[in-house]
């Protein structure tokens, strides 16, 4: 009578414990094909993301600020410094370390190719951006602005680093912010400034 009992218990357990494995592959299937339809979604938004931005940095035309003064005190007029159509790369001493150094390769290797630039650069410390100069062995002229001077209203808030062609009228296209590990985005772009700019 006792082996029965011990029978009957043991039966009941190894069903709960079948049911509750059953149940745990049951939902471990469900989060699989929901994390799949998550990926699929990202990679259709991802590949709308890239569309829209490519759409919006090539068509982008706003006029800039007259003038920056520089961290020396002196007051610059655009139409003096930029005397035909060039790319402005706007880069700051708070930007994300990693995009920072892979735009200041991106920035050696366009001067390489006769890109004719011109970094706008926001420091306080002069001496660091003078080693990351240094570094990627860049020639192109550096204006290091003064904290109130800013190129676009949104420079107050952002540290994001972000280029575009700047022609002599002050007027501006192809305003492009950089995404990290978006590579595809970002060649698409610097093949577009070379074939205007070279």
């Amino acid at each position: 009578m006792k082996s029965n009992k011990y029978f009957i218990l043991l039966l009941i357990c190894s069903i709960l414990l079948f049911s509750y494995s059953t149940y745990k592959l049951y939902r471990i299937g469900q989060k699989v094909e929901e994390t799949s339809r998550i990926i699929s979604n990202l990679k259709d938004e991802n590949t709308l993301l890239k569309n829209s931005l490519l759409q919006t940095l090539f068509s982008y035309k706003e006029s800039i600020t007259d003038s920056i003064c520089t961290t020396d005190n002196k007051q610059l007029s655009l139409k003096e410094i930029i005397k035909g159509p060039r790319l402005i790369f706007r880069i700051f001493e708070y930007s994300c370390p990693p995009c920072l150094n892979k735009e200041l390769e991106n920035i050696s290797k366009l001067e390489k190719e006769g890109v004719p630039i011109t970094i706008i650069a926001s420091f306080q410390k002069e001496r660091l951006l003078k080693a990351y100069l240094n570094e990627y062995d860049i020639k192109s002229e550096v204006y290091n602005l003064k904290e109130s001077s800013f190129l676009f209203p949104f420079d107050k808030d952002i540290s994001s680093i972000y280029c575009f062609i700047l022609n002599k009228d002050r007027t501006i296209s192809a305003l492009f912010f950089p995404i990290q590990n978006e590579k595809e985005v970002s060649h698409a772009y610097y093949t577009f400034i070379q074939n205007e700019l070279i």
